[in-house]
């Protein structure tokens, strides 16, 4: 979908997308499940939709998880299935490794890669991968929470930062970890029960299970300011662009203003929690998917409605919004995990 013009350039419904897509080299990836046979990691070309690359899968090898990722590099396409984390040769199209997740199933499951290593939050402990070998660097087990959605790793620096949105009653502290040794550095408790984290600048924020949003000094993990909103809790990783900070609890979009501390805007999202994306800003506008596909002024808040939902395929599903370079917008749009871009 053009973001200028709103117009859709291509898209395809021949099977159900599973797991969140990864761009690279200007094709996006997707797992695909064919109910009557195999699965698939499918790539089309950003531009036009025509399918330039397909991967068969073992049906015992079924991508079938909704809220993990894909990754994609020059080498490598890393992907999950109920159990498994799957380690593809991209050119190739053959599976060097596999690892088990030891977990409640790959749903629960984020990989972050950097510098062939692979780490896998499990939501019961931090795995660093060599991704070679398929054999771990480190284990933490630090982070005991049980994951409510899907919080990634943040990588900054020699850093790695997880946080624990827990599902029960425990309250779980924000974690930093040596990204080469699995060391802890720091926890901080008072950030407890945080969704997905972004830095930016000198500073790593966050939301909270309590309705927090915190600014971390991210080498010594104190508290640089918060912010109460008033909030239920936030599943959702913040973005930020310029002066702006950008965060969704499901049912409301907050513009916070990093310089002054204080919420500019607010916007009451049409959707239940479970159906929005993370915010995505670019081009001084921020887009986030709930009923509609939304972009909003970042500085007024004044949103426009980009699309609204096939009455055939209404939105839902999986909650993903990517922007790329060339102000196009990916992103699925439907219950039916049909993809659409």
């Amino acid at each position: 979908m053009n973001a200028q013009t709103k117009n859709v350039n291509w898209s395809t419904e021949e099977y159900f997308m599973n797991a969140e897509p990864a761009i690279h080299n200007n094709i996006v990836y997707v797992g695909k499940l064919n109910e009557l046979g195999p699965s698939y990691i499918i790539g089309y070309d950003l531009t036009t939709g025509k399918e330039v690359y397909k991967l068969d899968l073992d049906r015992s090898l079924v991508i079938r998880s909704y809220t993990s990722n894909l990754i994609v590099t020059d080498k490598y396409i890393f992907a999950l299935t109920e159990s498994k984390v799957l380690a593809i040769d991209r050119i190739q199209k053959k599976i060097l490794w596999t690892w088990a997740t030891e977990s409640y199933g790959a749903n629960r499951v984020r990989l972050t890669y950097n510098n062939e290593t692979l780490y896998a939050d499990t939501g019961e402990f931090l795995c660093a991968i060599d991704c070679n070998t398929g054999k771990p660097i480190w284990e933490s087990d630090h982070y005991k929470g049980n994951q409510l959605v899907n919080p990634s790793a943040t990588l900054y620096k020699n850093f790695i930062y997880l946080s624990a949105g827990s599902s029960d009653n425990q309250d779980e502290p924000l974690y930093a970890f040596d990204r080469e040794t699995g060391v802890l550095k720091w926890k901080n408790d008072e950030a407890k029960n945080a969704y997905s984290a972004v830095i930016h600048e000198n500073s790593l924020f966050v939301g909270t299970r309590q309705g927090n949003f915190y600014a971390l000094d991210p080498v010594t993990g104190s508290t640089q300011w918060s912010i109460n909103l008033n909030s239920s809790e936030f599943f959702y990783a913040p973005c930020v662009s310029g002066n702006y900070a950008f965060i969704a609890n499901g049912v409301k979009l907050y513009a916070i203003d990093i310089k002054a501390r204080k919420v500019s805007w607010t916007y009451y999202l049409d959707s239940p929690p479970l159906f929005v994306s993370d915010p995505v800003a670019a081009n001084d506008k921020v887009y986030i998917k709930s009923s509609k596909l939304y972009a909003f002024d970042i500085y007024t808040g004044l949103p426009e409605i980009i699309s609204s939902p096939d009455p055939k395929y209404p939105f839902g599903g999986v909650p993903i919004t990517i922007i790329d370079s060339n102000k196009k917008i990916h992103c699925s749009l439907n219950s039916e995990m049909k993809s659409q871009y």
